[in-house]
């Protein structure tokens, strides 16, 4: 288990507001909320606004985690304006697969430290290591099929 880990868990246990740096050129780039879990791999996090309001749930690999802050005048400012009832209490790994596959959930996908959205989508079917989306461009319609490896994804989060 790498350190980092160990403060993730950490943060989930005490339910901590946390900033999570994930992204490998932008220092400037980070999620803060909560943490709901750290499973094989992989950390599922509930972001927030500056206002406190939900901004939805990302999956991103653990190995991605460049940072993390908790405790400071940010984080608490931001922890003062949640709305407790916008807070996911019982969310695991399984239940963000769930609620995203086979649905109409869109979501955004990052490839591979890439820094930018690549994909954005409904998720159809998961394969193994292969998910079937049908893609949304930025007028909201569907625009054709992509399919993207498990493995070369380093976040995907729900909008």
């Amino acid at each position: 288990m790498r350190a980092i880990e160990k403060i993730i868990n950490q943060c989930i246990v005490e339910k901590k507001v946390a900033c999570v740096y994930h992204n490998s050129t932008d220092a400037d780039v980070f999620w803060v909320g909560y943490i709901l879990a750290n499973e094989d791999g992989y950390v599922l996090m509930q972001d927030f606004d500056k206002k406190g309001r939900s901004e939805g749930i990302g999956l991103f690999k653990t190995e991605a985690v460049r940072m993390l802050e908790f405790g400071d005048e940010y984080s608490k400012n931001i922890e003062n304006k949640i709305d407790p009832n916008e807070v996911e209490n019982c969310y695991t790994i399984s239940d963000f697969w769930s609620r995203i596959i086979g649905t109409e959930q869109i979501v955004e996908i990052e490839l591979l430290d890439n820094d930018d959205i690549d994909v954005k989508g409904k998720i159809i079917e998961q394969d193994g290591d292969l998910l079937h989306l049908i893609r949304i461009n930025s007028s909201g319609k569907e625009d054709g099929e992509a399919f993207c490896q498990l493995s070369d994804i380093t976040m995907i989060s729900t909008i």
